[in-house]
């Protein structure tokens, strides 16, 4: 007879904070309004590296060392992330980003990473975005609404000023999210 281990569901994350934060949270809840589409499935942020499993035991260690190896990067310095857009690519709507403060921190999490034989590997995300919309047929209205709330300017004081914060979030099993 064989068991199962049960395992967490765990991602490295960016996600802004800040008045662009609250301009994201605003988009994300009129959004549903006129009706979800997969981004809103998750928090605004920027996917640092793809889903990946541990045990239990070896959850809690690597949200350690995932912490340890952010730590001495420090917090997102001001800056760090440029927030270009919005914009629309083969049926997704969103802010491309660039950051190779991002790009580094993550490099270093995931070479740090210590693969036990029952994990899963971390990989790396090299197209730094935050999604406002995909999976639907018509984006135009997410387009109109992300004008309302984020400004037509790319420029604009909410998008210039966006501040980020790195962490190792969990998917749970019946959906929802926790940040570590």
């Amino acid at each position: 007879m064989t068991t199962t281990t049960a395992r967490r569901e765990l991602i490295l994350y960016a996600v802004p904070t800040g008045a662009f934060a609250a301009a994201c949270d605003d988009y994300f809840a009129r959004a549903g309004l006129l009706g979800s589409t997969e981004a809103q499935r998750y928090p605004p942020h920027c996917t640092l590296t793809g889903f990946f499993r541990r045990t239990d035991r070896r959850s809690d260690e690597v949200i350690a060392e995932v912490r340890c190896r952010l730590d001495g990067f420090g917090p997102v310095p001001n800056g760090a992330v440029a927030v270009r857009g919005p914009a629309v690519r083969y049926g997704w709507f969103g802010f491309e980003l660039d950051s190779p403060w991002l790009i580094s921190a993550t490099a270093a999490v995931v070479d740090a990473d210590r693969l036990g034989p029952d994990d899963d590997a971390m990989r790396r995300k090299t197209w730094l975005h935050l999604s406002l919309a995909y999976g639907v047929d018509d984006l135009e209205p997410y387009r109109a609404l992300a004008d309302e709330c984020f400004g037509r300017a790319t420029d604009a004081d909410v998008i210039a000023g966006a501040g980020w914060r790195v962490g190792l979030w969990e998917r749970t099993a019946d959906g929802s999210w926790i940040r570590h």
